[in-house]
C-alpha cells in the first residue's frame, strides 16, 4: 500500500481500493447497506483528509474513483455465490457481491479462483487503525494486522487515554482512571460494591459467584436434603436413579432365575459353567460344550456340524430331522441290526445329495416303487449332474448307452463270475463290409498260434508261492513283435491294447484330537484319537499296461489255422490223387 492509515481516519473505501489496485481485488459494494455506509465513510474521510493533509479535493476525487471502480465489478446482492458475472461471462479476479445469507449479510471478493469473505465490521476496524499504517497486501491480512495493532494499543496507558503517567512508569493517578469513559461501566471507586459484587468472596464456596444459567441448572438437580440416607461406603445406602432401579428390576436373580423373554448373548456362555453348557463361539452360532470340547454347532444358516456322534442304549427312533414337513431321517435298531433310513412323505422318492463349494456333486435316488423299485446314482459329468448307473430287481446297468466302462486300466476286477459269456454287439448295420485277411495277416496268425504257451502271474507267485496256478496264452509284447515281423502295424488291430495314466493325488484333511467317550457306567465307548495333520497322498502311482481282447485274438488265430488246415488238406488230396 502506498498510503498509510492515519489515526482516526474514516476513509474505508479509499484504503481498501488502494489495496485492490495492488492485488487486483475490486471495490467494496455500493448497492448494499454496507456499501452505503462505506460511501458515507468515504465522504467523511475525504473531509478529514482535507483537514489533515490540506488536499480535500484530492481525497474526494479518490473516493469518487473508488465508487466508479466498484461499479465495474460489483455483481449486486445475491443469496448464493455466482459462478459467472452479470453478463454471463467468466468471473474476473476482484469481482464482489453482497451475500444476503452468509453471516447474516457480508461482502465477498473473488480471488485466486474462490470467493473470500470480508467481515461486516471492516469499517469499525479500519476506523480504529493506529498511526503507522498497514503493510499487508490483501484484505484478509490487513484485517489481521489491524487486530494485532489494536491489541497492542489496548495494552498501553495511552490507548486508554491515560496521559499523566511518567514515561518510565505505568502507575497513573486514580483520578486519571476513574475519569475515563473506558472505565465508567467498570468501577468508580475501586470497591466491588460498586459493580454488584458485594457478596462475592472467592475464599468461601458459599460466596463464590455463579451465573443465572448455572443457578437454573442447579435448581433442576435433586434436593440435597432428600439424600440424608445416602452413604457411599454401604451398598445398601448407595444412591441409584429411577432409571437404574427400573433396569435392575428387569434383571433375573441369581438364585432360581425365571424369564418371560429370550436369553441373549452375542459371544460367550449362555447357560452353564465354563467348559459345560450352551455357548456362542462367534456371533450367529450356538454350540453345546462338554468337557471344554464343542460337540455340535448350529449356525444362523441352519447348518449343523458334529464332532462325534455316539449312540448308547437309545430307544427307537433316536433321531428325527424334519425339513418342510416332508422328510424324516431315522436311525433305529431292528432285530439287532442298525438301520439308517430315509422316509419320504406320500409316494415321493427318497434322495441323498452330496454338496461342497462346487454345489451339488452327487446324488443317490430311490423311486420307492411298490412293485419294482429302482435305485439310481448321479454324478457330475462335464460339469452337469447326469445319470450314471442304476439297479432294479432284474439288472445293474448304465443309464446311458455305450459311455461307461466296467473297471479301468489301473482299476481292474480280479475275476468276473458269470453263468454265460459276455454278449458283444455284432450288427452288420453298425460295421463296415467284412474284408478277407491278407496273406501277411494269415501268416502272422499262424506264428502267433505257435507262440502260445503257459505262464504264471508274478503277483500270484508272491501271494501263493508254488501254489500259483498256470495260465495259457502269450504276451502282448510278443504278439506285437510277430505282427511287426510280418510288416503289420499291431496297434491297427483292436485285440492289442495299451493304456497309461498319470499319478493321481488325493487330500487327507486334518483331524483334531478327540477325547475318549464313555457311557453312564464309565466304560469307554469310543477311544481317544490323536490329531492327524492334513496331508497330500498318492491315490494311484503313474503307470502303463498292455492288454489283449482275447476273443478277437482267438478269431485272428483261428483264421490262420484255417489257412494251414486248408493247405494241409490240399497236399493230402494231391498225394491221394497221385
Amino acid at each position: 500500500m502506498t498510503d498509510a492509515f492515519k489515526y482516526g481516519q474514516q476513509d474505508l473505501i479509499y484504503q481498501l481500493n488502494q489495496l485492490a489496485k495492488a492485488k487486483d481485488i475490486v471495490d467494496i459494494p455500493q448497492n448494499s447497506a454496507a456499501a452505503a455506509a462505506s460511501a458515507a465513510a468515504s465522504a467523511a474521510a475525504a473531509a478529514a483528509a482535507a483537514e489533515s493533509d490540506g488536499t480535500a479535493a484530492i481525497a474526494a476525487s479518490k473516493a469518487e474513483a473508488a465508487l466508479k471502480s466498484l461499479e465495474v465489478r460489483y455483481l449486486g446482492a445475491k443469496a448464493l455465490p455466482p459462478d459467472v458475472d452479470n453478463n454471463g461471462g467468466a468471473l474476473l479476479a476482484g469481482a464482489t457481491y453482497w451475500d444476503t445469507v452468509l453471516n447474516g449479510g457480508c461482502l465477498r471478493v473473488f480471488q485466486a479462483g474462490a470467493w473470500v469473505t470480508i467481515p461486516t465490521n471492516v469499517a469499525s476496524q479500519v476506523a480504529s487503525t493506529p498511526a503507522g499504517g498497514i503493510v499487508a497486501t490483501n484484505v484478509q491480512a490487513a484485517l489481521a494486522e489491524l487486530d494485532t495493532k489494536k491489541a497492542v494499543r489496548a495494552t498501553t496507558l495511552a490507548g486508554y487515554g491515560i496521559t499523566d503517567a511518567l514515561p518510565s512508569s505505568y502507575v497513573p493517578t486514580w483520578g486519571s482512571i476513574t475519569g475515563k469513559p473506558q472505565f465508567a461501566a467498570v468501577a468508580t471507586s475501586g470497591s466491588k460494591n460498586d459493580v454488584g459484587l458485594s457478596k462475592v468472596d472467592n475464599t468461601a464456596d458459599a460466596n463464590k459467584p455463579i451465573s443465572l444459567l448455572q443457578q437454573e441448572a442447579l435448581d433442576l438437580k435433586a434436593n440435597a436434603a432428600s439424600l440424608d440416607k445416602v452413604s457411599n461406603t454401604s451398598d445398601a445406602n448407595k444412591p441409584v436413579s429411577i432409571l437404574q432401579q427400573e433396569a435392575m428390576n428387569l434383571l433375573a436373580p441369581k438364585s432360581n432365575p425365571s424369564f418371560t423373554g429370550p436369553v441373549r448373548s452375542t459371544v460367550g456362555y449362555l447357560i452353564g459353567a465354563s467348559g459345560y453348557g450352551l455357548y456362542s463361539p462367534v456371533a450367529g452360532t450356538l454350540s453345546m460344550i462338554t468337557n471344554s470340547v464343542e460337540r455340535f454347532r448350529v449356525a444362523d444358516t441352519g447348518v449343523m456340524t458334529f464332532s462325534n456322534l455316539v449312540s448308547v442304549a437309545m430307544n427307537s427312533p433316536t433321531l428325527t430331522v424334519t425339513s418342510g414337513g416332508s422328510t424324516e431321517i431315522i436311525s433305529q435298531g431292528q432285530n439287532g441290526y442298525g438301520v439308517f433310513s430315509a422316509k419320504a412323505s406320500g409316494l415321493n422318492p427318497s434322495i441323498w445329495d452330496s454338496y461342497n463349494a462346487n454345489g451339488l456333486c452327487g446324488r443317490m435316488l430311490c423311486n420307492n416303487s411298490a412293485v419294482d423299485s429302482t435305485f439310481a446314482f448321479q454324478l457330475r459329468k462335464g460339469g452337469v449332474l447326469s445319470d450314471i448307473v442304476a439297479i432294479n430287481p432284474q439288472q445293474l446297468y448304465p443309464t446311458s448307452d455305450s459311455v461307461l466302462s466296467l473297471g479301468a486300466p489301473a482299476s481292474r476286477y480280479t475275476t468276473v463270475y458269470a453263468v454265460t459269456g459276455a454278449i458283444n454287439t455284432s450288427d452288420a448295420r453298425m460295421k463296415t463290409p467284412i474284408r478277407p485277411m491278407t496273406d501277411a495277416e494269415i501268416s502272422a496268425a499262424e506264428t502267433i498260434a505257435e507262440s502260445v504257451g503257459t505262464y504264471k502271474w508274478l503277483e500270484s507267485i508272491q501271494a501263493k508261492g508254488a501254489d500259483a496256478r498256470r495260465h495259457v496264452g502269450g504276451t502282448v509284447q510278443g504278439i506285437i513283435a510277430i505282427m511287426e515281423q510280418h510288416g503289420l502295424d499291431p496297434f491297427e488291430y483292436g485285440f492289442i491294447c495299451f493304456d497309461q495314466w498319470e499319478e493321481e493325488l488325493g487330500y487327507r484333511p486334518a483331524v483334531p484330537p478327540q477325547p475318549a467317550f464313555t457311557d453312564a457306567d464309565g466304560n469307554v465307548v469310543v477311544p481317544a484319537a490323536e490329531a492327524v495333520e492334513a496331508t497330500q497322498v498318492v491315490i494311484r502311482e503313474a503307470g502303463s499296461l498292455y492288454s489283449l481282447r482275447n476273443d478277437q485274438l482267438n478269431l485272428f488265430i483261428a483264421r490262420g489255422l484255417v489257412a494251414r488246415i486248408s493247405r494241409t488238406e490240399a497236399r493230402l488230396a494231391a498225394l491221394e490223387a497221385s
